[in-house]
């Protein structure tokens, strides 16, 4: 396997030294990583519940599944791309740029992504003080934003915004880095906080919770330029239901798929992709685009699906 996985399998094989059996079982066992997100975000229970049917039901295979925190999507697909992780959640946005070079990729495209399955439609949160005035996303000229950390989904997210807004001088928004959104809204040190994820999430219903705050929409002439502009953008919504909010409210969304290298074992991939698919039921609430998903048919991909997947058709 890879990097991150041949460590551990080290590791395991010299504490199971003391016993010979236990040891030589450990040293068969297959460690796949998944790089996820921030722990309060929604990849890491989302890959969590992957890892648990994918143990469950390849435990006589000795493959274990170890979904891992990250900054996201853009670090998950670093990490990958060098041979650190196996497999990893990803937005739409950030693969596109893996794939062709843009931003941290300009040097090295990531050509060999692949894509196994879809996992959800995500969107994004604009959560702001209620006092701040700001009631859309034009609002947003010349104040301050938390648009989470350099490796997030929501970082690249807000990028593709700021480049679509172009403003400039003082109408530029100030960036904001700080690990704690709901306590910078709160204690007044930024004005607004963007989050990209499949709503609920617990980020998110923390920043509503804390204090006067409330998520205002993300539409107008400059989401739909910012749409028009990258095809793996469209217009969504946040369900009301999600943080008990009066009426759904207009944002941008995008796909987020779970990838792989065209280096991964085939076997792997299609063991993965078999425990997953026999799960459909149980991983609904966290895997909705599963729901009637068909890998002999699907073509909606930013990646090419890996040959494992292919396979099947």
């Amino acid at each position: 396997m890879r990097r991150a996985a041949a460590l551990l399998l080290a590791a395991l094989g010299a504490i199971g030294a003391g016993w010979p059996a236990a040891g030589m079982e450990r040293q068969r066992q297959q460690v796949v990583t998944v790089g996820t997100g921030a722990m309060r975000g929604s990849y890491y229970p989302t890959a969590r519940a992957i890892c648990r049917v994918v143990n469950r039901e390849l435990r006589g295979e000795n493959i274990r599944c170890s979904a891992e925190p990250t900054y996201g999507s853009v670090y998950n697909l670093q990490m990958m791309q060098s041979g650190d992780l196996d497999f990893a959640l990803a937005q739409a946005d950030v693969q596109h740029q893996a794939m062709t070079g843009v931003g941290e990729w300009a040097q090295q495209p990531f050509v060999t992504l692949r894509a196994v399955f879809p996992v959800y439609e995500e969107s994004v949160a604009l959560v702001v003080t209620s006092d701040s005035g700001i009631a859309n996303l034009d609002g947003l000229r010349g104040r301050r934003l938390n648009a989470g950390v350099p490796g997030s989904g929501t970082r690249a997210t807000w990028d593709a915004i700021a480049a679509v807004a172009a403003w400039q001088g003082n109408q530029r928004v100030r960036l904001v880095e700080t690990g704690d959104a709901a306590g910078a809204l709160c204690g007044g040190r930024v004005d607004a906080a963007v989050t990209v994820g499949f709503h609920p999430v617990s980020s998110v219903r923390g920043q509503l919770a804390a204090c006067a705050t409330r998520i205002v929409p993300v539409e107008g002439a400059l989401r739909d330029s910012v749409v028009a502009q990258h095809p793996y953008f469209r217009a969504a919504v946040i369900p009301a239901a999600a943080y008990g909010l009066a009426a759904p409210v207009p944002t941008i969304g995008m796909r987020t798929d779970f990838v792989t290298s065209a280096a991964t074992d085939p076997r792997i991939v299609a063991a993965f992709l078999r425990a997953v698919l026999a799960n459909r039921d149980e991983l609904a609430s966290v895997l909705p685009a599963l729901v009637g998903w068909n890998p002999e048919a699907s073509r909606d991909t930013i990646a090419p699906l890996h040959e494992a997947v292919r396979a099947r058709r």
